[in-house]
């Protein structure tokens, strides 16, 4: 088996989680397990650029975004942003 992959998230998550509904919520457990035991992060999300930084975007239902970066020698997974698309990118 794979070695798994460490994941970081932001000082304010449980903040973040608040401002979700239920299936979200279960949808973000389900994604860091995935995560955890996955080949390949880059693969749960889309390829995105965001102010010249490139970060993959993984979709928690129609509103919400994880947006997250891989570091790929350190298995490790950084969650920059969770929250509405119009937060996490900026526009509509």
């Amino acid at each position: 088996m794979a070695k798994t992959w460490i994941i970081r998230t932001p000082k304010n998550t449980t903040k973040l989680l608040k401002r979700l509904d239920s299936s979200a919520k279960k949808r973000y457990d389900s994604l860091l397990a995935d995560f955890e035991n996955c080949e390949d992060p880059s693969k749960l999300g889309k390829l995105e650029i965001i102010k010249g930084v490139q970060v993959y975007v993984a979709r928690l239902n129609i509103s919400y975004r994880v947006i997250y970066y891989v570091i790929r020698p350190d298995k490790t997974i950084v969650i920059l942003a969770i929250g509405d698309h119009k937060e996490v990118f900026g526009k509509d």
